[in-house]
């Protein structure tokens, strides 16, 4: 597989496995772990650069969203990393 086409499905699996672990964190938070106040401090203050208006549900979707991101690409790094060290073995 070349590797633009390697880029397209990564970009894509990124996206899709991102929204899907959003969706499960959302409906189950209870489940998932509690991240630093910091965390979602720096997170308000991201979107306070984007839009000046006080929307608390604009902040959780964004809380949600980049968090669930950082976690997927995270797995996905790890997942990489295993199935090439599974390769050279």
């Amino acid at each position: 597989m070349n590797r633009a086409k390697k880029a397209v499905l990564l970009g894509l699996w990124l996206v899709v496995a991102t929204l899907a672990y959003a969706k499960v964190w959302y409906l189950y938070s209870k489940y998932f772990p509690e991240y630093p106040e910091w965390v979602g401090v720096c997170i308000a203050n991201l979107k306070d650069l984007i839009n000046s208006e006080d929307d608390p549900e604009l902040t959780h979707s964004l809380y949600i969203f980049i968090l669930s991101f950082i976690n997927v690409t995270v797995f996905t790094w790890l997942a990489c990393l295993l199935m090439r060290w599974i390769r050279h073995r």
